[in-house]
């Protein structure tokens, strides 16, 4: 399919700009970001049955899109780096799964995930009044 074929060129891509955000966190970098993972909801919600899935990476995608300078300060890039990084790990090891190794019963197990990984995200950027103390906990649900 088209869209799978899609979604794999995106993943190199996310790869390749995550990496360069890695190494300087910018503004730049992160709009470039938000643009891979626009593409990648818009080829998601061509898949039937994925539109919770596709939501969760529009989200993170707009909150990419609203960075600044002052949000990536004081160490706030170097996390917000992780927290992509393992976004973008758990939706390639979803496409994986699903897709390519077709060896999962529940096609909806990393909806509710991402969608929680997007909140973490914003809360670590915005101070969105999220009780997120120092990052360090895990969030189990």
């Amino acid at each position: 399919m088209e869209e799978l074929q899609e979604l794999s060129e995106l993943d190199q891509e996310i790869g390749e700009a995550l990496a360069e955000f890695e190494i300087k966190p910018s503004v730049p970098e992160a709009v470039r970001l938000a643009d891979y993972f626009s593409r990648y909801a818009s080829t998601i919600s061509l898949l039937f049955e994925f539109e919770d899935l596709a939501y969760s990476v529009k989200s993170l995608a707009q909150i990419l899109s609203q960075v600044t300078e002052e949000n990536l300060a004081a160490g706030k890039g170097e996390k917000l780096a992780i927290l992509i990084n393992g976004f973008a790990r758990d939706l390639e090891n979803w496409r994986t799964t699903i897709f390519i190794d077709k060896s999962t019963r529940d096609i909806h197990y990393l909806d509710s995930s991402l969608f929680s990984s997007c909140l973490q995200i914003e809360a670590a950027l915005f101070d969105t009044g999220a009780d997120i103390s120092d990052g360090d906990e895990l969030e189990l649900f």
